[in-house]
């Protein structure tokens, strides 16, 4: 008997193409309509979801293709008006597709992609969408029946939700200090991608701003990384995910945030969804002080929520302890005043049974986003390291025995220490002088980056407190002689400040520390007469107004 031409291999692909049509709806072929494949060309070829998603706000990367010929044109139920309805397809196969992205802004803003050659839903979901799975609600929402093929050239609405996330950069608003990003010193507007790590040193802080307008300010003796910062088409706030090593974290988010913001400790973990917060991780144990929203906290064995006036310790067993927050302390004895030294000391307050240490930050900016001092001590008072004179911002907040950080107290000072004062050649204790050997007064000039004096002031007085002024006057020169008009021993206090600038712009700086002489005189020189203050220049005398003494400026 004869055999029907070609019925053994009719046959043959008959099961060639159901298997092939299985194997693919479980993933592992092309999309195929009976044995015939399209040719594979890599899906999204030299484009990240960050390139796509740019490209679904605005114009496309290139003009979509006309039609497959003989595609219907009619709109199906379920399609973007003016959209083409999908040839059937298979859902599972692996996506091919050019390289760019095809899509543009729709209507209730959805976005729309037009369809490429050998396009596959389950393709589209891996490489586009930000879950495999999307693909069932892609068919439904675009209503495909029976999908083995996407016909080219048509459209498909997707929601903006359904999008891969893509990475975006933090920015380093201020680095005080000792601040490296990745072991290298950091400088202000560094960009910082996923994967960066922040490290401070002692006395130092780095100011860090999200795209999303979430300000996290790092203090000192802090590494933490910047494990994830993810941005969905249509939202303004990031996927926000930081892993703290130690030391601790401050961020502060405008409002409710849509998207979490998580932090990691080797202790537990901070979820957020909008909130101003400390996160601390030292020595195994991590803090949580909540002062604006609500955190949940805890580690994989328990997860308590905080919420605002109140702090957590926990470890990476334990439960998370809840307790209010410390108040904050007063500063009375800071605010206002005004420190002449370029280092003063400046006063705390006694610590009571709630205090265990205190922690002090100091900055030029009302917002701490430039750093002078963060510290954490005990004593009953901190020394101000000032790198430039004027107001300065004091934040002092209360640690509990717990390690929990409280509620800060603010003040304003102001620090007048610039130019530097001179430093003065030292007088004998008792100094003879006459006509022919007045009294000299010499000073040498302290080395200041930030002022250089012009002239100096120089004033004597009867008083170590310098209440009784019996000479202020300003000279050019470091060095000034007076002839005492007096007959008796007396002892007299000096000083001398630096001033630069001039006119308007004329700065004083403070007063070097008084020395003290005994004035002895061999003769009378002249009496004691009341005289007009008048300024000194080179070579002319200068009278006091008191009458004891005249001075000449070398």
């Amino acid at each position: 008997m004869m055999d029907r031409p070609g019925r053994g291999s009719s046959g043959q692909g008959v099961r060639q193409g159901a298997g092939a049509l299985l194997l693919a709806a479980l993933g592992y072929l092309p999309a195929t309509v009976g044995i015939a494949s399209p040719p594979e060309v890599p899906f999204h070829t030299g484009h990240d979801p960050a390139t796509l998603v740019a490209a679904a706000s605005g114009t496309p990367a290139h003009p979509a293709p006309s039609a497959a010929p003989g595609a219907p044109t009619s709109a199906r139920k379920g399609t973007a008006a003016g959209s083409t309805p999908h040839a059937s397809t298979d859902t599972a196969a692996g996506s091919t597709s050019p390289a760019g992205p095809y899509t543009r802004p729709g209507s209730n803003g959805e976005i729309l992609y037009t369809v490429q050659p050998g396009d596959t839903l389950l393709g589209l979901s891996q490489h586009l969408l930000d879950t495999p799975e999307r693909w069932h609600d892609v068919q439904k929402l675009n209503d495909i029946p029976r999908p083995r093929r996407l016909q080219p050239g048509t459209t498909l609405r997707l929601l903006p939700g359904w999008l891969k996330p893509h990475a975006e950069r933090a920015t380093l608003e201020t680095a005080s200090n000792e601040v490296k990003i990745n072991g290298k010193p950091a400088h202000d507007g560094d960009h910082l991608p996923e994967g960066t790590t922040v490290k401070t040193g002692p006395d130092s802080a780095a100011l860090i701003t999200l795209p999303d307008g979430t300000r996290l300010r790092i203090p000192s003796a802090t590494e933490v990384r910047l494990e994830r910062l993810r941005a969905y088409h249509g939202e303004k706030d990031l996927d926000a995910g930081f892993l703290l090593r130690h030391g601790g974290i401050e961020p502060d988010s405008p409002g409710k945030r849509s998207r979490p913001l998580n932090i990691r400790t080797p202790s537990g973990n901070a979820a957020v969804r909008g909130t101003h917060f400390r996160v601390h991780a030292e020595n195994k144990r991590s803090t949580v002080e909540v002062l604006r929203g609500q955190v949940a906290a805890g580690n994989r064995r328990s997860t308590t929520p905080v919420d605002a006036g109140q702090g957590a310790w926990f470890t990476a067993k334990g439960k998370p302890t809840v307790t209010p927050l410390p108040p904050a302390p007063e500063l009375t004895t800071l605010s206002g005043r005004t420190w002449h030294e370029t280092a003063p000391q400046l006063p705390l307050p006694a610590r009571d049974a709630q205090t265990a240490a205190w922690h002090v930050e100091v900055s030029t900016r009302q917002d701490f986003g430039a750093m002078v001092l963060d510290t954490r001590t005990q004593a009953p008072a901190f020394t101000l390291p000032s790198r430039q004179d004027g107001p300065h911002f004091v934040r002092v907040s209360r640690i509990s025995p717990t390690g929990i950080e409280g509620y800060a107290g603010l003040a304003e000072i102001s620090i007048l220490a610039r130019p530097l004062p001179p430093k003065l050649q030292p007088q004998a204790a008792e100094v003879q002088v006459n006509r022919d050997h007045p009294l000299m007064f010499a000073w040498q000039t302290v080395p200041d980056e930030v002022a250089l004096p012009q002239r100096y002031r120089l004033q004597v007085a009867a008083d170590a407190d310098f209440r009784t002024i019996l000479h202020d006057t300003v000279v050019d020169a470091r060095s000034a002689r007076i002839q005492p008009d007096t007959r008796r021993p007396l002892a007299r206090w000096w000083r001398v400040a630096a001033i630069e600038g001039e006119g308007a712009h004329q700065k004083q700086g403070p007063f070097s520390a008084a020395q003290r002489f005994v004035l002895k005189v061999d003769a009378p020189i002249v009496e004691a007469k009341p005289r007009p203050f008048v300024r000194a220049s080179d070579g002319e005398p200068i009278h006091t107004g008191h009458g004891d003494m005249l001075i000449r400026a070398d």
